[in-house]
C-alpha cells in the first residue's frame, strides 16, 4: 500500500470508529436528528397497524410495521409486503453458502451476513491443501451480481475453494473451510469439504428446488438447509450484509434490507413526498434489481449522540414479482425499549 492510500485508509478508519473499537455495528455517517413516531408503540394514535394482528394490505391504505433483528443483528427476517407478515426468521449464522436453483445457472453464493470471503486455489487436491498461504481472498459483493461475488459461476470449476466463514454476532472468527465441487447433476450439487487444516474429507449434497431462489448448506451441521422462503412468498429480507467500499477498498458489515432476487425491483424516489407517490408516478420510475438497492443508508449514524437517525425523505417503490407496486419508507430503527436493530417502516400498496 502506498503512502497516499495509507493516509486515506487511516482517515477512513477514524471515520468508522474502528480505532476505538475492534468491530462496529455499521458504517457511521452523520445526519441531522429526525423526530419519528415509534411504530412499535401500539398506544400511539398515529399508528394504524396492530402489529400483533397484521392486516393484508389493500390499495391506498397506509400500513405500519416493524421487525426486530436483535441488538446484535443476529437474525435474518424475511418479510412479505403483499401479506404484511414476517414469513420466516433464521439466525444469520445458520448457513454458509448457497447454490442457485435456476435452470442452467450454476452459481455459488456466500452468506454475506457473516462478512465471509473466499479464495479459489490452484490446487485440485482437497486433501493436500491444508493452508491458505498465497491465496487471494475476495469478499461477497453487496449487489449480488454473479460476476462480482466472491466465487460466482462454478460450472467448470475444479479447483479447491477456501472459504473464510466470517464472524459470529459477538465478533468471534468462525473459521476457514475448504470445498471442491465434484459433480453438478440435473437436480443436485455434490461436493467434498473439510476444515482447512484437515485431511478428513466429507461429502455434501444439495438438491435444487425451483420453488426457491437458492438452497443453502451449513458447515456447522453438515446439512442442506432451506434458508430463503419460497421465491414467490416474500419481498424483503432484513439482515446484516457485506458492503464493499471502494475508496479505500474495504469490506464492512452494514445492516439493512436486501430484496428478493426473483423478478423484484426497486425505484428510489427521494424528490417526491411519500404522500404524493401514486401508482401513475410509480409506473414511470426507473427500477433496479440489484439486491441492495434499498440497502442500509436510509438511516445514518450521529456520532455525537450515538444514535441512528432516519432519512424520511428517502422513499422506495418496490415492484414485486407478481407486478404489484408498494411505496415504502423507514421511520425508526429502535424497538419500544429503545434498543437498536428494529427497523420500523410504513408502506402502501398502490
Amino acid at each position: 500500500m502506498n503512502y497516499l492510500n495509507l493516509i486515506k485508509l487511516f482517515s477512513f478508519l477514524i471515520t468508522l470508529g474502528l480505532l476505538s473499537s475492534c468491530k462496529k455495528d455499521e458504517l457511521p455517517l452523520t445526519s441531522p436528528i429526525n423526530s419519528i413516531t415509534n411504530p412499535n408503540n401500539s398506544n400511539d394514535p398515529s399508528n394504524p397497524t396492530d402489529l400483533n394482528n397484521p392486516q393484508e394490505p389493500t390499495p391506498n391504505i397506509l400500513f405500519v410495521n416493524s421487525v426486530d433483528m436483535g441488538e446484535d443483528y443476529g437474525d435474518q427476517i424475511w418479510f412479505s409486503l403483499s401479506t404484511n407478515k414476517v414469513i420466516k426468521t433464521n439466525l444469520r449464522t445458520d448457513w454458509d453458502f448457497s447454490f442457485d436453483n435456476r435452470d442452467g445457472k450454476h452459481i455459488l453464493y456466500l452468506n454475506s451476513a457473516t462478512i465471509p470471503s473466499a479464495a479459489i486455489s490452484t490446487s485440485n487436491d482437497i486433501i493436500t491443501l491444508t493452508n491458505d498461504v498465497g491465496l487471494d481472498y475476495k469478499n461477497e459483493h453487496h449487489s449480488g451480481a454473479s460476476d462480482k461475488i466472491a466465487i460466482g459461476d462454478i460450472s467448470n470449476l475444479n479447483s479447491v475453494i477456501v472459504i473464510d466463514r466470517g464472524y459470529t454476532p459477538d465478533g468471534s472468527k468462525i473459521g476457514k473451510w475448504k470445498i471442491q465441487i465434484t459433480s453438478i447433476g440435473g437436480d443436485s450439487y455434490t461436493f467434498s469439504y473439510a476444515e482447512l487444516n484437515s485431511t478428513t474429507i466429507k461429502t455434501g449434497v444439495v438438491k435444487t428446488n425451483s420453488s426457491y431462489n437458492r438452497t443453502a448448506f451449513s458447515f456447522s451441521t453438515d446439512t442442506e438447509i432451506q434458508i430463503e422462503p419460497a421465491k414467490d412468498a416474500y419481498d424483503l429480507c432484513f439482515t446484516q450484509y457485506t458492503n464493499i467500499f471502494s475508496d479505500p477498498p474495504l469490506a464492512y458489515s452494514v445492516n439493512g434490507v436486501i430484496i428478493n432476487s426473483n423478478n423484484t425491483s426497486v425505484a428510489e424516489e427521494f424528490t417526491t413526498p411519500f404522500e404524493s407517490i401514486t401508482k401513475t408516478r410509480a409506473e414511470g420510475l426507473t427500477y433496479a434489481a440489484n439486491v441492495d438497492v434499498i440497502g442500509y443508508d436510509w438511516k445514518q449514524f450521529d456520532l455525537q449522540n450515538n444514535t441512528y437517525n432516519i432519512q424520511t425523505n428517502q422513499n422506495y417503490v418496490v415492484k414485486t414479482s407478481n407486478g404489484d407496486y408498494f411505496k415504502i419508507r423507514f421511520i425508526s430503527f429502535y424497538n419500544e425499549n429503545g434498543i437498536k436493530g428494529a427497523p420500523g417502516f410504513e408502506f402502501m400498496k398502490l
